[in-house]
This record gives structure tokens, C-alpha cells and sequence, in this order.
């Protein structure tokens, strides 16, 4: 049989169609491949654009939007009416994306474009759905180049009932907005005050200001009212918010117990209390009233700043019980929150010398509790004393001591007045010493910071005598002398309480209410009042100089303060003077007259105070030797931020010393 090879043309072209039929496989399974890959993909983006808009459209439905706001040119941050935020972000670099707390990532071939997120208003003849917020996302992939997976999610409502905006970012335009503002109950407000819309730099645009308000205001109505400002210019929205707060002064009379406040709006608030008067004591071996005979109440008060939700609860004093009844062993009650019950003759006796009650003090605190609770107690953080209660006799000593300021007082040299460290118990006055003889009792001490008292007993040689008054207490005050904790009495020497919560501009007063004690909270501003003397800005330097004295020789300083947020700066700091002596008692903290500094032998003495560093100071007050109610002859304050420049901040003339000392405050 004859055999034949093939032919080098027959070999090329069997090569050559082998080739094009792998050629072809190749493609086709390329094809195939590409096909697989591709819906892979493609079912992979359809599904997450699926769910990614599902989940805007479910966080946008199952709760009532009150605001959006961008946080970026790809972030929008939603909050919702019951005080909830959720975030939706699309972030290109990574291609991430996130819904509330749903986060998923496209795959590395999508392409996130541009984000559109506004709201648009159509206008008040679309009906009752007259506005849109649109969140529109572009995605495109670079395999399916022939494909798009745009976002595109829109939410329509309406714009008076219910009321949301988004607010763009744009460095071009932007609507300036005032702090949060508050106006008095009844008075005239105008939404717009302080309100503009401006450009890059800053000058007014004239457009129209939207303003609207949840709930609308009633300015006959205590509230708290969100007021959003909105403008609509070149196709973006812009907004701004604040609070509008409508307010008037809570009053607290006498009600035996707590009354709480809770703060309405974050700022400053004055507080304002009066301490309970004694009862009156009778005109001696009668059943007369001698009215007036017991010791007014003292009042406080100062700036302080709280937060919106804080409790404060106020225990308001009431008047000490009159020794009324002429039988014997009877006495007057003690004024509730702190008054002492006033003491009796231990005694038969037709017309007995008995004691009227203390009057209660009026404070304010952080705690509930009984009133003399030491927890309680502890925290409060202002103090307006009670006055004592008299005793049964138109003798001086017998009228009862005034409610004090730092100090209290007293008209007899049996009782004992109560001071920033000591008196019968923090917070409760004496009873009224009981006699076993036919001279007479004491009148209860007063409520207060401390609670008046007395150690010496009566004699044959003394009638019955006046309770003392109780001391009063602001914390952050110059002058005061706050306690360690709320399981601690020790004093600090400092002057803040053991919260932290001080007052600015205090002021007290001793002796000036008559009758039940009470109190008053009034909302002032929501930012920190404005400092009015400026003498007290940028200070390290304080000095003091007095020229002799109306009783001996020489100047004599107890103590000299300097307070910033309630905390004073001058404790322990470096004093110097000529020919001075013991200057380390004039920065102890220590207002009591015991212990003093002294200058003597030049025509005019002076030390000089270095707080180590300037300050923008709230209170300074200085005390001389004050219990005699001496005066100091020239006597000046000045401030200085480098010891050569010297402001005069207090310059009273020949004026008396008193335990509250000389002050004068930055606002």
C-alpha cells in the first residue's frame, strides 16, 4: 500500500486551523469567564444599592426627623424627635458606607461620584407634602462600564407640620446666629434679633429668613422653645438654630420641707434668700408682747451657673415662735430649718421669764433629705441665717441677736454668736438655756450655717437674756470657710464648696427680714455676666495701706482674699510690708480678729499680696481688726499686674471695720 505524508502546505494550514479553533475556545471561555465575573458583580451591586436604600428609607420612616445636618461634602448626620442621631456617610476611598448602625463596603471596581444631599421646598400650592429631602448618591463600576447603581432616595413631608431641615456646608454663605437668648414672661421678643445672613466676608446679604419655631411660642408661657432660621439661596439651604427660653423668678415661701427646682435652661441663674426672724419675747412679769425684741433674719445672694436638668432644692426658715403663753414651763418653738426652741424657768411662777423660739434658716442645697439631714445639710451651698429668738424682758440683752452675714450676732455676753467655723451645730441653733431660778431664760439661737449658741448660765445678777443670731454662707464668697465633704465639718479655709458649685457677685446682708423666711431663683443670661470693673482684670499685685487707727496705734490685717470661681487665690501667698510683723496671718483664711498682721512706726502702713501670677479676679476683700468696729485712717486697696502701676479698687474713707469686711467685686 502506498503511503503519502503530508505536504509542508497541508501541515500549515492543519496548524493554522487547530489554532483559530483554540482561538475561538479561548474567547469563548473568556467569554464565559467574564460573563460569570461580571453578574457576580453586577448582582453584587444591585443587591447592596438595594439594601443601601432600603435602610435610608426605613431610618427616614420609623421615627419623626427634627433636623439634618452635613458633616461633610458626603455625610449627613439625621436626628430624630426622641433625642436619637444616626449618620449616613459614603466614604470614597474606601467605598465604604454607612446607615445608622448598618456599615457595608462596595466592591474595589464601584466608583462613588458626587453626593447631592438637600432639601428643597416646592412652594404652598403643592398640597400638604410641599417639600423634598433628597439624598442622591451617583456609583458607577469600571468593569460594567455600560452600568449605573445610582442611590437616589427621596423623602417627602410637610414643611408646617412636620418641620426638618438640612443644613449645607458652604464657606461662601452662612446665616449668623446670636447665642441662645431668654426673655422675660409677658415681654415683646423678636425672633430675628441678632439674626443675619452674610457672605465670606461678612457682609449682609438681604434674602428672606425663614423662622421657625417647635413648639410655636407662647410668650405668656414658661418654656424652652428651638427656634431654626433658614434661607434657601442659589439652590442651597442653609440653617441655624438656638434656644429661646421664656422665664420668670420661681418664689418659695415657708412650707415645711424641700421645694425643688430643676433647671429649665442652661446659664446663670441669681439666687436670692432671707433667713427667718426670731420669735419676740414679753415685756419682763407681764403678758405683753415686747414686739420687735427678736432678731431679724439676714439676706444673701449671688450669680451662679447651672445646667439645664439640675435639681437645687430650697428649705425655706420660718419665724421663731413668740413667748406667748405666761404658764409656766411653756416656751416658743423654734423656727423650722434650724431655730432653736427658746428656754424656760424651771419654776412655778405667775408671769415666767421664758424664751422665744430661734428663727430657721433659709438655704439652698444639692441633696434631699430631712433638714437635718448631714447629708443634707453638707451640701448646701447658700445660707441665709435666722435671727434669735428673745427673751422674756425689755432689758437690752434680752432682745435677740440679728441673723449675721459671715458672722452672727448677739446682744448678750451669755450667748455666743455663730461664725464660718463654729456655733452650738452646723446648720441648728441652740435651745434657750432653762433657768432653776427666777431671773430668766434665754431666746433660741438661730439658724443658719452655723446655728447660734451660748456656754455661760445665768446668775442672780442677770435677767434672761436674747438667743444669738446664726451665720450665713455663699459658696465662693469672700470670707466664708467652706467644709471638707459631705461626711466632714472640718473647715477648708478655702472658700468653694466641696461641689464646686460657686456664685459670683454675693452680697449678704444681716438683719433685714422680719417674719417667715423665703426665696427666689431668677434666670439672668446664658452666658456669664459682664464684668463691670476692670480694676480686677489682669491682677497679680494686691495692696492695702491705713494710716493708724481710731483706738491705738499701728495698722492690723486679718486676712485679705482674692477670688476667682469661687476659689481664693491669695490662700497661702506670699505677703510682704515694712516694719510689719506675723503676715503669714493675713493669708491664712482666717477671719476672726484672734490672729492678725501688724504695721506700725511709719506715717502710713501697707503689705502687699503676690498671687504668683495675673488673674482675672472676681472679688477681692480685706479685713482689719474688727471687733471693737474700729476705723483705719486712709485706708486704700489697689491692684497691680507688676508692683510699679497701681489701680485704686477700694478707698471708703474712714469708714467702721465690720466682720463682713471691705470687697468689691468685677461684676
Amino acid at each position: 500500500m502506498n503511503q503519502k505524508g503530508m505536504t509542508m502546505v497541508e501541515l500549515i494550514v492543519s496548524f493554522s486551523l487547530a489554532a483559530v479553533i483554540a482561538l475561538f475556545l479561548t474567547e469563548v471561555i473568556l467569554f464565559l469567564k467574564d460573563a460569570y465575573v461580571n453578574n457576580g458583580i453586577k448582582t453584587e451591586v444591585i443587591s447592596k444599592q438595594t439594601l443601601i436604600s432600603e435602610r435610608i428609607n426605613t431610618l427616614f420612616n420609623s421615627k419623626r426627623i427634627s433636623y439634618a445636618e452635613s458633616c461633610g461634602d458626603s455625610c449627613v448626620n439625621v436626628s430624630f424627635d426622641d433625642g436619637t442621631t444616626s449618620q449616613i456617610s459614603f466614604d470614597k476611598a474606601s467605598n465604604s458606607v454607612v446607615v445608622g448602625s448598618y456599615t457595608t463596603r462596595l466592591p474595589d471596581s464601584c466608583i462613588i461620584g458626587d453626593v447631592t444631599i438637600g432639601t428643597v421646598y416646592l412652594g404652598n400650592d403643592t398640597g400638604n407634602f410641599d417639600s423634598i429631602f433628597q439624598i442622591y448618591v451617583p456609583i458607577t463600576n469600571s468593569i460594567l462600564i455600560d452600568k449605573t447603581f445610582d442611590i437616589d432616595v427621596i423623602y417627602q413631608y410637610d414643611y408646617d407640620e412636620e418641620f426638618w431641615t438640612y443644613n449645607s456646608i458652604d464657606d461662601n454663605y452662612h446665616i449668623v446666629c446670636s447665642s441662645n437668648i431668654a426673655y422675660a414672661l409677658g415681654s415683646d421678643i423678636n425672633l430675628l434679633d441678632g439674626v443675619s445672613f452674610v457672605d465670606s466676608n461678612s457682609n449682609p446679604v438681604d434674602v428672606d429668613i425663614k423662622v421657625v419655631s417647635l413648639p410655636e411660642i407662647n410668650v405668656n408661657k414658661i418654656g424652652e422653645y428651638e427656634v431654626s432660621y433658614i434661607v434657601i439661596y442659589e439652590g442651597k439651604t442653609y440653617v441655624s438654630k438656638r434656644i429661646v427660653c421664656i422665664y420668670q423668678s420661681d418664689y418659695f415661701a415657708y412650707i415645711e420641707g424641700a421645694q425643688m427646682f430643676t433647671v429649665p435652661l442652661t446659664g446663670w441663674y441669681k439666687v436670692e434668700l432671707w433667713g427667718a426672724s426670731g420669735g419676740d419675747g414679753r415685756v419682763a412679769n407681764t403678758s405683753t408682747i415686747n414686739e420687735g425684741s427678736g432678731g431679724a433674719g439676714s439676706y444673701t445672694s449671688g450669680e451662679i451657673y447651672l445646667e439645664k436638668n439640675d435639681n437645687l432644692y430650697f428649705y425655706v426658715g420660718s419665724e421663731g415662735e413668740d413667748d406667748y403663753d405666761t404658764a409656766s414651763y411653756t416656751y416658743g418653738l423654734g423656727g423650722n430649718n434650724g431655730g432653736g426652741d427658746g428656754g424656760y424657768e424651771n419654776r412655778v411662777e405667775t408671769t415666767p421669764e421664758n424664751g422665744a423660739g430661734g428663727g430657721g434658716a433659709t438655704d439652698v442645697r444639692l441633696v434631699n433629705g430631712n433638714w437635718n439631714d448631714s447629708t443634707s445639710l453638707a451640701s448646701r451651698i447658700m445660707v441665709a441665717a435666722g435671727g434669735g429668738g428673745a427673751g422674756s424682758s425689755d432689758e437690752a440683752q434680752a432682745r435677740g441677736g440679728i441673723g449675721g452675714g459671715l458672722i452672727g450676732s448677739t446682744n448678750s455676753s451669755y450667748t455666743i454668736a455663730a461664725t464660718q467655723i463654729s456655733g452650738y451645730q452646723l446648720g441648728i441653733g441652740k435651745t434657750g438655756y432653762i433657768s432653776a431660778d427666777n431671773y430668766g431664760a434665754y431666746g433660741g439661737g438661730g439658724g443658719g450655717y452655723y446655728g447660734g449658741s451660748w456656754t455661760s448660765t445665768n446668775t442672780a445678777t442677770t435677767v434672761a437674756q436674747g438667743g444669738a443670731g446664726g451665720s450665713s454662707f455663699i459658696s465662693g464668697y469672700a470670707g466664708v470657710n467652706a467644709i471638707t465633704s459631705a461626711s466632714s465639718t472640718t473647715p477648708t479655709y478655702n472658700t468653694i464648696h466641696y461641689s464646686d458649685y460657686y456664685f459670683i457677685d454675693g452680697s449678704m446682708s444681716a438683719g433685714v427680714n422680719v417674719g417667715d423666711g423665703k426665696a427666689k431663683i431668677t434666670f439672668i443670661s446664658l452666658t456669664k455676666p459682664a464684668v463691670t470693673n476692670n480694676n480686677l482684670n489682669n491682677v497679680r499685685y494686691i495692696k492695702d495701706c491705713a494710716s493708724d487707727n481710731s483706738v491705738n496705734t499701728g495698722t492690723h490685717w486679718v486676712e485679705l482674699q482674692a477670688i476667682v470661681n469661687g476659689t481664693n487665690l491669695a490662700y497661702g501667698a506670699t505677703v510682704t510690708g515694712v516694719n510689719t510683723g506675723d503676715l503669714g496671718y493675713v493669708v491664712d483664711g482666717d477671719i476672726s480678729s484672734s490672729t492678725y498682721g501688724s504695721g506700725w512706726n511709719t506715717p502710713q502702713q501697707c503689705i502687699t499680696v503676690d498671687l504668683g501670677t495675673n488673674y482675672d479676679l472676681d472679688e477681692i476683700a480685706v479685713w482689719h481688726y474688727w471687733t471693737d468696729g474700729r476705723i483705719y485712717y486712709g485706708n486704700v486697696t489697689y491692684t497691680s499686674s507688676d508692683n510699679v502701676n497701681w489701680n485704686i479698687i477700694i478707698n471708703t474713707g474712714d469708714q467702721a471695720e465690720t466682720s463682713n469686711g471691705k470687697r468689691v467685686s468685677a461684676y
